[in-house]
């Protein structure tokens, strides 16, 4: 558990050091190179600090490249992974991606945390008061 820590504490430390998105996946790659030449595999930890940049720093569609390459490393999301990607969608006001996900997290088997109603509400109420 240190060295997934260490892993997730460089990770976000590259990951801050770069400017753009094409030079945060840069990065990515390179920690996940680092942690499979420790002979470790990237953890769904590392998957969810890379959503997290990605949904603060590039909205929506950054998150969902980085949610393609954690399922092509063939890493499940877990319900943090679905709250990071529903707060960036209520952040955009998209409603109706917030509801798709959600009903994507309940068929993967997970059950939606206070988290997950706080970014649905917060995606209606942001949305509401646009049209104001």
């Amino acid at each position: 558990k240190a060295e997934t820590a260490t892993f997730v504490s460089l990770t976000r430390q590259l990951l801050d050091e770069s400017v753009g998105r094409e030079e945060e996946v840069e990065a990515e790659q390179e920690v996940r190179e680092r942690i499979r030449s420790a002979g470790l595999q990237p953890s769904i930890s590392f998957y969810n600090s890379i959503l997290s940049k990605h949904a603060r720093a590039g909205g929506v569609l950054s998150a969902r490249a980085a949610w393609g390459r954690m399922e092509e490393a063939g890493v499940k999301p877990d319900v943090f992974s679905f709250n990071i990607l529903l707060a960036a969608l209520a952040r955009e006001c998209d409603v109706e991606g917030a509801w798709t996900e959600l009903l994507q997290m309940k068929e993967a088997g997970l059950v939606p945390s206070e988290a997950t109603w706080v970014s649905l509400i917060t995606a209606h109420a942001r949305r509401d008061r646009q049209s104001l």
